[in-house]
């Protein structure tokens, strides 16, 4: 199983995403901590996401769910962001 942990560049995404994330990967696990496009959901099984509150974010979670595969969104305190769609 592949996950993409996407990444932002921000403090809360340092310690929601990128600390967690590569460390899974020096353990072993098959991580990558990246910006997400519409090319990830080809290549991976699971997205991971935090405060992503943007449209860009929306078509790859589209796509990442059209394709069955599992996102996983993490919405700290950003409830209020987040789009009507989602």
């Amino acid at each position: 199983m592949r996950i993409l942990a996407a990444r932002r560049d921000n403090a809360a995404n340092y310690y929601r995403i990128q600390a967690p994330f590569l460390t899974l990967g020096y353990m072993g696990y098959d991580v990558d901590v990246v910006v997400p496009g519409l090319w990830a959901a080809a290549e991976y099984d699971v997205l991971w996401l935090q405060m992503h509150a943007e449209y860009a974010a929306d078509i790859v979670i589209r796509e990442f769910k059209d394709a069955g595969k599992t996102v996983v969104y993490d919405v700290d305190d950003w409830l209020f962001e987040l789009p009507p769609s989602w």
